[in-house]
């Protein structure tokens, strides 16, 4: 795998975990678990030590910067004793269990069920709550969603008990209000949720706080964290949050082996979805005695382990295989069978991921294959049951009926080649659908689906993305020739032209003023370029090349020469970009007719990189805004690259770090008149 791929690879993934979505690859369509993750950000650290992420600075100084919570103690993942074999899981759980023996003289074990939801730190002074944030891949940082947790059941914004404290948990959708969310979404004829966990996930991860409200969330508390707490253990502490605080804690009871499977067993009559049983050291004091995993501030507790359901397994026959195209031409076979019921809900589809994997494991029609649920979410074939056999392949496009080719890739985890069918037609209606559908989320405008693309492509024969705006911004073509009625056509309008919240502006009439009286939208330039679908262009390659040129027209004009000549950008990207840019040239001329792009800041701070370490009297965020509007650069870590370290009240290490590399130090007083020069 290229440098380049796999960095925008660990991007992609990262997105997807803080959206909530599984993290699926975009090659092998496969969920990747953590430890395939791990291994990816470890390969990609041996061939780029010196990559901004590892040091956590950011590579633009025009990124937008989410609105963080510093999590004082990190919010950490959990060792999990998982596999397939539950007799595996169990050896693993007696290792950990026996090994914890050997650490503490007297042990004394609980369980809690594993809350399957969206992970918060609610942090309190004096009782009154001040800030919250999620969980995120960096477990010292969190998006900020203090302004969004009022709405949710099971917060409090005032404690009984006047403590400065970090209350955690799970922000969760019980069973009940998750099926009337479905049912609204049913009559309203929107898509479902796929399940409670991806829903929290998405309301929370919304920028508008007042989303949150009606959307049935609740918080489940699992831990508190302060000083001197007048708690010894797990257990007393869930008492102590149920009864004083009135906060709503995770049951927390005594271990016993023989009760893993009843637990399993009793998940169904919990109204919140659970995935598994916390088992933990009981005494606060053990578990800080045994440390953890790894790094010993953001590794795993050793004085916690997750023991993960089995997963239930179907055995459905295929009645027959559908072959989707997508954006890039492959073609993606999908068995279909007769409902099947997995994980609580009605299956009747799943990936083959592509014509490598129905050889390998000899998948046609009739093929009886073995399915589970992959984190309970995404259906996933796992075998073959019974009646194997070689699968008869297409030779033409479902699409558009150009002639398929077979192209062999990298090798899978299982040291498999790859083979799958491609499409090579430009001009292929399927692939110009997702396409345009890619160009649309990736400049962030959302809620125009497939679906939608395809009637608007199919009625109004649209070529290209240039042409889907050129066409879809025409009112009168859209009512008169597609099934939209006047409402949808201008809410669809609306969202191609960046009105905020249409849907809130009932009066058509109203809404059309608005629409043609709106500025063009800003969007980032690297936004806008990775969008146009170019191989090899994606968002960590867009973002580098805006950096070196800070002109669409000079963009516009690269070279094989100049892309070759910049660093990560080898040969075949090089001429892969080079050549997609002179093809969406006029597409690029027509759409800077509907939007204006954001270049990053340049000015007397330009090339500078500031890291700013501690409290000051004006904030953090506001020195970082006068840093970033002048041109300079921001860097939430010490290195080589810095060379402003600006000290506050509780520098701490950082502070020690930039003296040894001999960064040049300031206060706030100095940095005041730095900038004022």
């Amino acid at each position: 795998m290229h440098n380049i791929e796999l960095k925008d690879l660990i991007s992609h993934l990262d997105t997807c975990y803080e959206k909530g979505e599984p993290c699926i690859h975009p090659i092998t369509k496969e969920i990747v678990p953590d430890t395939l993750y791990d291994d990816y950000v470890a390969r990609y650290k041996l061939l780029s030590p010196d990559d901004p992420r590892f040091n956590n600075q950011n590579t633009s100084s025009y990124i937008e910067y989410d609105d963080v919570v510093i999590h004082d103690i990190p919010m950490t993942s959990i060792e999990k004793a998982s596999h397939q074999d539950h007799d595996e899981q169990l050896k693993q759980l007696e290792k950990w269990y026996r090994d914890r023996m050997g650490d503490i003289q007297y042990p004394f074990f609980c369980q809690s069920y594993k809350l399957d939801g969206v992970a918060l730190s609610i942090y309190y002074e004096k009782g009154v709550l001040v800030k919250a944030g999620l969980r995120s891949k960096d477990p010292k940082k969190g998006t900020n969603v203090t302004k969004h947790v009022e709405y949710i059941d099971g917060v409090q914004t005032n404690l009984p008990e006047p403590l400065t404290c970090c209350i955690r948990g799970e922000i969760i959708c019980k069973k009940n209000d998750f099926l009337v969310i479905q049912n609204k979404l049913l009559l309203e004829g929107k898509a479902l949720k796929a399940n409670p966990r991806n829903h929290a996930a998405g309301v929370m991860h919304s920028k508008d706080p007042n989303d949150v409200k009606s959307k049935g969330l609740s918080f489940i508390a699992y831990s508190i964290e302060m000083e001197n707490p007048p708690w010894k253990t797990e257990i007393q502490r869930a008492k102590f949050s149920n009864r004083k605080l009135k906060v709503p804690f995770v049951q927390v009871r005594n271990f016993r082996f023989e009760d893993l499977e009843n637990m399993e067993n009793n998940v169904n009559q919990l109204d919140y979805e659970v995935d598994g049983i916390i088992i933990s050291l009981d005494n606060l004091v053990d578990q800080e005695f045994v440390g953890r995993h790894g790094d010993p501030v953001t590794g795993n507790p050793k004085g916690k382990i997750a023991w993960k359901f089995r997963e239930e397994v179907a055995t459905p026959t295929i009645d027959h295989i559908e072959y989707q195209v997508g954006r890039t031409g492959s073609i993606t076979p999908v068995a279909n069978f007769k409902p099947v019921s997995l994980a609580g809900t009605n299956v009747s589809k799943a990936t083959l991921h592509n014509i490598g994997f129905m050889k390998r494991n000899q998948i046609s029609v009739g093929t009886q294959v073995e399915l589970i649920k992959a984190g309970a979410i995404i259906p996933k074939i796992i075998g073959v049951f019974a009646n194997p056999k070689l699968p008869q392949l297409p030779e033409n496009c479902p699409s558009c009926q150009y002639k398929l080719k077979v192209e062999v890739g990298g090798k899978n985890k299982n040291g498999d080649f790859n083979e799958e069918l491609v499409c090579h037609n430009p001009k292929c209606a399927s692939k110009l659908v997702f396409n345009i559908k890619h160009f649309l989320e990736s400049i962030d405008v959302l809620g125009i689906g497939e679906s939608r693309i395809r009637a608007i492509v199919d009625n109004l024969q649209v070529e290209s993305i240039k042409d889907f705006f050129e066409k879809t911004i025409d009112y009168h073509l859209l009512v008169n020739h597609t099934d939209l009625t006047e409402r949808q056509s201008l809410l669809l309008i609306a969202a191609l032209k960046g009105v905020k919240k249409p849907e809130d502006i009932k009066d058509n009439d109203k809404l059309l003023n608005k629409i043609n009286y709106t500025k063009k939208p800003k969007i980032l330039a690297s936004k806008f370029l990775a969008g146009l679908g170019i191989d090899g262009l994606g968002k960590t390659t867009s973002k580098a090349i805006v950096e070196s040129y800070n002109s669409i027209n000079k963009i516009n004009d690269l070279t094989y020469e100049d892309l070759e000549a910049m660093d990560g950008i080898g040969d075949t990207l090089a001429n892969s970009i080079s050549q997609g840019l002179q093809i969406m040239k006029n597409d690029v001329d027509v759409l800077l007719g509907f939007y204006e792009l954001e270049f990053p800041v340049s000015g007397p701070l330009t090339g500078n990189v500031y890291c700013l370490s501690g409290s000051f009297d004006k904030g953090k965020k506001y020195w970082q805004n006068i840093v970033e509007s002048k041109g300079g650069k921001i860097a939430s870590g010490v290195s080589r690259k810095v060379t402003h370290f600006i000290s506050g009240p509780g520098s701490g290490s950082k502070l020690d770090k930039a003296k040894e590399l001999n960064i040049l130090i300031l206060n706030e007083t100095e940095l005041e008149k730095e900038l004022c020069k």
